[in-house]
This record gives C-alpha cells, sequence and structure tokens, in this order.
C-alpha cells in the first residue's frame, strides 16, 4: 500500500509525519534560550521584572515573517550571595537573556522564594522564563579586555589588571564611612590644585613644603583670627610672618634667636 507522499512505505511514511509534528510542537512550546530586549522598565525598581519582545522571529517557507512576541512582567535575575548583592540599571533598548524553565515559573516568583507547588501538567509556558542583563552581538559587542577586569559606565571606567593596578576614570568620587585607612609601603601622591581639608590634620611625621605654608587667618598668639599650634618650626633659609622677615629681624637690639 503507498502513501500519497511520493509512494513511500507506510512505515517510512509514519516516521516522517512523527518528525515533523515533533519539531512543529517543540519550535512552538519548547524554548531554552534567546535574545530579547527590554521594552518597557517601569517594574524594575519595585518588581525587579520587565517587558521585553524576543529579538528572533520566525520566517515561514512562503515568505512571510512573523517577529518575535512580547512578553510582560519577566523577572530580572541579580547576582547575590550571604547578603551581598550587585544591582545594575537597565533602560528601555537594553538587550537581554531569557532562560525558560521545564515547570510553571508563576507561583514561585509571585512568592518570596520559598518552595512553591505547581500543577506538574503546566510545563512549557512562554510566561515561564527570567531575564539576565546584558546580551551583545559580535558587531555590537561589550568591548571586552583578554586581560583585564572592565567596569563600564556611560562616564567613567574602572580597570583592574592581573598585576593588582586599579585605575578609575571618573568625574567625582565620594566615600561615606565611620573610618577610612590607606597603607601605602612606597609612597602616595596627590595631583591637585588644591585639597581642602574641613576639619584637623594631624600629621605624626615631618612635614616637607616645598613652595611656601600660608595660613590667611592666622594673626599672631594675641590675635582673634585662626590658631595655628606648632612645636618647632625649622626653616633652613627664612620665616616670613605677615610680610615680615625673620631673618635679620630683631626687637631691641636683639638678633634672632633671642
Amino acid at each position: 500500500m503507498e502513501s500519497p507522499l511520493g509512494g513511500l512505505p507506510d512505515m517510512q511514511t509514519m516516521s516522517y509525519l512523527m518528525e515533523l509534528l515533533t519539531q512543529e510542537y517543540t519550535a512552538k512550546n519548547i524554548r531554552m534560550t534567546l535574545p530579547a530586549v527590554i521594552t518597557n522598565n517601569d517594574r524594575y525598581e519595585s518588581e525587579q521584572s520587565v517587558d521585553v519582545k524576543l529579538l528572533i522571529g520566525t520566517k515561514y517557507r512562503d515568505g512571510d515573517r512573523l517577529d518575535g512576541v512580547n512578553i510582560k512582567n519577566v523577572h530580572v535575575r541579580l547576582p547575590s550571595g550571604n547578603d551581598f548583592d550587585i544591582t545594575i540599571p537597565c533602560a528601555v533598548g537594553d538587550k537581554v537573556k531569557l532562560s525558560w524553565c521545564f515547570r510553571d515559573l508563576s507561583t514561585w516568583l509571585d512568592g518570596d522564594g520559598a518552595m512553591s507547588y505547581n500543577e506538574d501538567k503546566q510545563n512549557f509556558k512562554l510566561r515561564d522564563c527570567f531575564a539576565e542583563l546584558g546580551f551583545g552581538t559580535r558587531r555590537a559587542n561589550q568591548r571586552p579586555s583578554k586581560d583585564n577586569l572592565q567596569i563600564r559606565g556611560r562616564n567613567s571606567l574602572t580597570v583592574i589588571t592581573p598585576e593588582g593596578v586599579i585605575t578609575t576614570d571618573c568625574k567625582s568620587v565620594t566615600v561615606n564611612c565611620e573610618s577610612s585607612t590607606v597603607n601605602a609601603s612606597s609612597s602616595i601622591d596627590f595631583n591637585t590644585p588644591i585639597a581642602t581639608f574641613s576639619k584637623d590634620v594631624h600629621i605624626k611625621g615631618k612635614l616637607d613644603v616645598d613652595q611656601g605654608v600660608f595660613s590667611p587667618t592666622y594673626s599672631g598668639l594675641s590675635g582673634s583670627g585662626g590658631v595655628m599650634n606648632v612645636d618647632t618650626v625649622n626653616a633652613a633659609i627664612n620665616v616670613t610672618i605677615n610680610g615680615k622677615s625673620v631673618l635679620g629681624h630683631n626687637h631691641n637690639g636683639m638678633v634672632p634667636p633671642f
């Protein structure tokens, strides 16, 4: 008995039809990982979820095309562990990686992360996926380095080399803490036009100044201006106070040292 598909034997026809049906079912229902683009991020800060659109559509044999579907309220997975977490901003147009699960995720994602129980028949649903931020292509890539760790922002770049050299290029840095300690075994250089200290400065070691020391509020021991407490001042050449040079200056015929 011949089949209507070119005279193939029945067993081959059945095998061929089963293969087509399996491929069709798999293409429509079973997903693993696909790239997508964020279309809405209004719930990102409140629910850690976004709306996305798949970036891979379907092209049919007759030439028709079907764009990737839209999926709403997709959870965004961010790295965390032992009370530490890393959060990354996202914007509409950012690429993400979608990963699908075999089981229903909706009940678990609506909870607090504890055990959940679902009907075993609810499998391979379009909504049962989560997103991970970042998905570059070969042409629109993220400019990685073969050797260095890079953290890049819109106006900043931090690079950490395998040798332990850390370089940060940015507009400003603010550190808020109770105390801070910098241990440098060799030296510390501050290259800046001006440095401002809002409170007292305590120097335990020697202070070397190349281009002079200026105290605009210092008015002497009996004045009402600022106070400068110095145990010992050693000047190799001269000291000028309020425009008067100590070198050669005398009181009642007395020349320093008094």
